[in-house]
């Protein structure tokens, strides 16, 4: 049933931050890294937020550990103070020298709940995104791709890559469907571009090493 279920967190980041959505990873399973540094208990400061963020979406800790189905992915827990826990699977990689993470919802709902709407369920379909990762000491910083960038590429037909459409009259929404080729070789194009990761409306977190 995981499959099934998109966690409440990224429908906060995917509504109010307008992040990229692709129906395929961002990597292949070759591309993935393994990073002693990733590893631990952060906490979380936002260096930037949507205009729209209201205060009870923030999210106040992570705890980033191996995954226990693939050593080469990592799950992350999304804390926040009085909700429940958003669970990620996370696949850290580079491309052309600089680190990415591909974020995937896994399952947050208990069955019961499931259940009682299963015909609601069925009609959600999870999705990766992306997000570019700098490493300092002591700190992570993480920034999302702007789904902003990505609709002002559309518009002045720079890129030529597979999505559906929905929406119109300037709040078009994007969901990608190309392959992870495809996927890496726009990557490898526009990920240097500072105006892609955060900006406006975009999210942009540091995160501190939390101390025991």
């Amino acid at each position: 049933m995981r499959n099934l279920v998109i966690s409440s967190v990224l429908l906060v980041l995917l509504v109010q931050a307008c992040v990229i959505r692709s129906i395929h990873p961002f990597y292949q399973p070759s591309d993935l890294l393994e990073k002693a540094e990733i590893i631990g208990t952060w906490d979380i400061q936002f260096k930037k937020e949507p205009s729209n963020n209201i205060e009870e979406n923030r999210i106040d800790r992570w705890v980033i550990k191996p995954s226990k189905s693939d050593s080469k992915l990592y799950e992350i827990e999304m804390h926040r103070k009085g909700k429940p826990t958003s669970n990620f699977t996370v696949g850290l990689f580079k491309i052309n020298g600089q680190h990415y993470l591909d974020f995937f919802p896994e399952d947050l709902l208990d069955d019961d709940k499931i259940e009682a709407s299963p015909l609601f369920y069925l009609h959600i379909q999870p999705v990766h995104s992306l997000a570019r990762i700098d490493f300092t000491a002591g700190s992570m910083e993480i920034k999302w791709f702007n789904e902003k960038k990505l609709r002002e590429l559309f518009r002045q037909n720079k890129i030529k890559i597979k999505h559906e459409t929905t929406g119109s009259g300037g709040d078009e929404e994007y969901v990608l469907t190309a392959s992870t080729d495809d996927l890496q070789k726009f990557i490898s194009k526009y990920g240097s571009a500072e105006d892609a990761f955060g900006g406006e409306n975009g999210i942009e977190h540091q995160l501190i090493k939390s101390r025991p």
